[in-house]
């Protein structure tokens, strides 16, 4: 910081100073100055500046200090009494000539520049201190100068010391983001307002986020922002501004507003605009969209001031054909734009153009040349010479190539980007036949987007509205992206008004739902199916003047159509959205990374892809998309933190992301050795079932065996059936082997994801028709890329029309399509396993691997009891084992007894029986709280056979 602004933080004084060597005195002191003509209180420059405050920090250095800002703001109250003296003759005397001044700086926009003017003078003649001014609407078209009317009259209100400025701050609410709306807008708004008195102008509300919008209504209704540290922001004393652009309201309408019906007034202003907002205004000004004459003049005036100023600056003389001006009018009328394309066009194209070919020596000094139309083209012609000039329309063509452009870079989504081509393709076949004389067909450009989140339908969807607008299909292109919770009502008849508020938004742009078929789940959804019928209303009355999208997953949309075959006729238009490959997740990996500053480092980037194979799962929602990129970088972003927090580490080590940030050569999953070590520990923990953990060290062998001979070439046509059935009695252990194998399945690289899905009859079947196909793939879909276990499985093999067969034949039909994502185990008891396999011979042919789970040992129930009292802090006496070993001994054959939920069962009771026996001794010792004795399990098991 220089030290003048250090200066002025420590003496808030200088910023008085400042002040008045800027603008001058208030009071009877400036009175006796008597300067007329030129205001000392007006801001310096030319007239009718405006300044921005998209950023304060960007546009305006204000002064630090809230002392300095007070004494500032103390000055201009002096003058705001003064203001305020003009007599109600003098104001009569003035407006005339000051509507009459701005006239003839602005072109054919006599009713608008009349409107604003007379918005002030009410202020002025009410002499109202310690409110809000005015609020004002401006709306119309983009550059049919609303801002620049608004400047032109500050100016001479400032000139005939009306008030102490001649500028509007303006403040670009499209510039800020979500995050910034509670931070830098409510910054800059408080810096807005720093004065006292002003104009202060609010745009791009049609582009604005919602809390932002919120804040500008709060502010226009009540006069002031309560921040949400409890602080508060007054615009007393302000005029307040809302500058839309939309399109022109019809010629007799445009201008004045302050006559109409109220109802009529909100339908004009655009539907970006919050109805609470538009109750708050107290007056709206349309401008008018300019005509052919009007356009063709403003050409000639501007491009005839920058021919003089090219010949003063590269000594070029330009001359213009007189229907050089009409024919770029034209083209200036299909910009919907007027003013501000032609500025655009006069000083980024046209200029810069004439300004290349002056430094290639393509043109000379002093030469003479001439601006015409041949042919259709613009032209600039120079003796023999003729060089071709890009024309206004080519605007519009950079807008559209530039979004076609985007869309091309687009990683993957081929089929995405040919359905768009031949949309345009379609809509350019429609104008020629429209110029050829034919009838103009109607078309529904509304669209369905299918497919997984993260595949780009967003993105695409932005694309659509800019790609469109370009074409001039739509006015606005904006995009309103909401979901059921912005359409649906909490009560009936809300619905309808909810939705109407956003389809109001989207008109001229993109309506984009997302999760569609939310909508319609339930067939007693009424809040839905009142949200699609205004819907399907709105497409009707709106129907070249917005288009729908929407969008979810594929299976889900289907549904969602077939439920409501109505909305399938009105959406022609759809396309999938598949899942990326990997190498296209690479790039957009690649991509991220660059785009925020980092770089892959050569160690890490050959193992990228197969990191990346090695996450993907077919069929998962979330593995195939945008979201795992995202969510690969900022996990090594987090990995590199912590590796870097400790160490003294250089800006460059900072950019690169290592191996190791990416979970790059990881012991996860181990050598061959290791897992097979593993393995045998984990089945040494349990106890009993040799045949089983028999069958599970086969398993492992011959899956490894199969890895080498794939590494070594050998082929291997049938591939590999890894489904298996578990059968034997509850309490066998089926569950912890079958955690065991998915571990080792996934320390094998078989499966991709470490997960056991449990599940049972319960979590399948559903109530209804239909809906157990839904709830069997939500379970199959969470357990792809692990393994599923469907216990008692049996259960599904109702009797005929049973909602159990519908599950089945769902479950195949997944085993099919995910073969390489997926593992089955079914288990139950063995008979039930037996009959439930015979009465579906194409589940038996799908699990070739039937592993039995006898039943336990009364020795081996007296370990796995040993096992679970230590767990619990106890032993058993040798008496209390005998005991135990005497009841597994007379309950072995009983399906029910002969398991590990008998022996935990038995430690619970002679649990609570050693508790109760000890609750009378208040001195027992650690060794008689810790022990269990015989009586303990045999008062308890005469109590359970009682």
């Amino acid at each position: 910081m220089a030290w003048k602004k250090w200066m002025r933080i420590l003496f808030p004084e200088l910023q008085l100073l400042d002040h008045i060597r800027e603008r001058g005195f208030s009071g009877k002191k400036a009175e006796r100055q008597q300067q007329p003509e030129t205001s000392p209180f007006r801001q310096s420059g030319m007239a009718g500046q405006s300044q921005s405050l998209a950023s304060s920090a960007e546009k305006e250095t204000f002064g630090p200090l809230a002392s300095g800002r007070e004494a500032v703001a103390d000055t201009v109250r002096g003058w705001n009494k003064h203001a305020w003296v003009r007599s109600r003759a003098e104001l009569d005397d003035l407006f005339p000539a000051i509507i009459e001044e701005v006239n003839g700086q602005i072109n054919r926009q006599e009713p608008f520049v009349y409107e604003v003017a007379i918005a002030y003078k009410k202020s002025f003649l009410l002499r109202e201190s310690g409110k809000v001014q005015h609020r004002l609407l401006l709306a119309g078209p983009e550059g049919t100068g609303k801002l620049r009317t608004l400047s032109l009259l500050l100016d001479q209100f400032c000139r005939k010391r009306l008030l102490p400025y001649g500028h509007v701050t303006t403040v670009d609410l499209d510039r800020y983001g979500e995050r910034e709306a509670h931070t830098l807008f409510l910054l800059d708004c408080a810096n807005a307002f720093r004065d006292g008195i002003g104009t202060v102008c609010f745009r791009g509300i049609e582009r604005a986020g919602p809390e932002i919008v919120q804040y500008v209504t709060k502010l226009f209704a009540d006069g002031l922002i309560r921040t949400p540290e409890g602080g508060q922001i007054e615009a007393s004393d302000y005029f307040l501004v809302l500058h839309v652009d939309q399109p022109s309201p019809k010629s007799e309408t445009a201008g004045a507003a302050e006559q109409m019906e109220r109802r009529t007034l909100e339908k004009m202003i655009s539907p970006a605009v919050p109805q609470a907002l538009v109750k708050s205004l107290d007056t709206c000004a349309f401008t008018a969209a300019p005509g052919l004459d009007t356009l063709a003049k403003l050409l000639g005036e501007r491009c005839l001031a920058q021919a003089e100023r090219l010949e003063a600056d590269i000594r070029l003389t330009l001359s213009f054909e007189e229907s050089v001006f009409q024919e770029l009018a034209k083209q200036v009328e299909q910009t919907k734009r007027y003013e501000k394309a032609i500025e655009e066009w006069v000083t980024h194209v046209f200029t810069p153009q004439l300004l290349d070919w002056r430094a290639r020596g393509v043109l000379r000094s002093d030469q003479e040349a001439l601006v015409a139309f041949r042919e259709g083209e613009l032209v600039l012609v120079s003796g023999a010479v003729s060089l071709l000039l890009p024309g206004l329309a080519r605007g519009q063509e950079q807008e559209l190539s530039e979004a076609l452009l985007e869309l091309e870079q687009l990683t993957g989504l081929d089929a995405v980007k040919k359905f768009v081509r031949e949309c345009l393709d379609v809509v350019t076949a429609e104008k020629k036949r429209s110029l050829a004389g034919q009838t103009k067909l109607p078309m529904s450009m509304h669209m369905v987007f299918s497919g997984n989140p993260g595949t780009g339908k967003t993105t695409v969807a932005r694309l659509v509205a800019r790609i469109w607008k370009s074409m001039g299909l739509l006015s606005g292109g904006q995009l309103v992206e909401v979901t059921r919770q912005d359409l649906v009502g909490e009560y009936i008849g809300s619905t309808a008004v909810k939705t109407a508020e956003r389809i109001k938004e989207a008109i001229g742009g993109v309506l984009f739902i997302d999760e569609a078929y939310t909508l319609s789940r339930d067939p007693a959804d009424l809040y839905g199916r009142e949200a699609i019928d205004t819907l399907v209303k709105a497409m009707e009355d709106h129907r070249d003047q917005m288009i729908v999208i929407l969008a979810g997953y594929t299976r889900e949309m289907d549904a969602f159509l077939k439920v409501n075959p109505g909305l399938r006729s009105r959406f022609p238009l759809q396309i999938e959205f598949p899942d990326y490959t990997p190498e296209e997740m690479a790039e957009l990996l690649e991509r991220m990374v660059i785009g925020r500053g980092y770089e892959i480092h050569p160690d890490a980037r050959q193992h990228l892809l197969g990191m990346i194979e090695g996450k993907q799962v077919r069929g998962r929602s979330d593995t195939g998309n945008g979201r795992l990129v995202r969510n690969l970088f900022e996990e090594a972003v987090r990995r590199q933190s912590a590796r870097l927090a400790q160490l003294e580490a250089g800006a460059e080590e900072w950019r690169w992301l290592r191996a190791e940030d990416w979970g790059i050569g990881d012991k996860e999953r181990g050598t061959a050795e290791n897992i097979m070590a593993e393995l045998e520990e984990e089945l040494a923990a349990v106890v009993g079932l040799e045949p089983v953990k028999y069958m599970v060290r086969s398993l492992a062998a011959q899956i490894q065996i199969a890895q080498r001979r794939k590494a070594a070439g050998i082929p291997d046509a049938a591939g590999q059936t890894l489904h298996m059935i578990f059968q034997g009695n509850p309490g066998t252990g089926k569950t912890t082997v079958a955690r065991i194998i998915a571990r080792q399945l996934y320390r094998l690289g078989v499966i991709k994801r470490d997960e056991l899905i449990e599940t049972d009859r319960s979590g399948l079947v559903a109530g209804y028709v239909g809906q157990t196909a839904l709830k069997t793939r939500e379970v199959i879909e969470r357990a792809l890329g692990g393994v599923l276990f469907i216990d008692e499985a049996y259960a599904l093999a109702g009797a005929e029309g049973d909602f159990g067969r519908e599950a089945i034949d769902t479950l195949v039909k997944a085993m099919d399509d995910f073969r390489d994502s997926l593992v089955v185990i079914l288990a139950g008891y063995g008979e039930d396993m037996t009959g439930f396999l015979a009465s579906n011979p194409g589940l038996r042919s799908r699990f070739p691997t039937i592993i039995e789970f006898p039943d336990y040992t009364p020795d081996e129930l007296l370990q796995i009891t040993r096992q679970l009292l230590a767990q619990r802090g106890y032993e058993a006496s040798a008496a209390a084992e005998r005991a135990m070993r005497q009841q597994f001994v007379q309950t072995q054959g009983d399906k029910m007894a002969g398991n590990g939920r008998f022996a935990r069962n038995l430690c619970e009771r002679a649990i609570r029986s050693h508790a109760m026996r000890l609750s009378r001794n208040k001195h027992a010792t650690i060794q008689e709280l810790t022990m269990l004795e015989e009586c303990d399990v045999v008062e308890e098991a005469i109590y359970e056979s009682s």
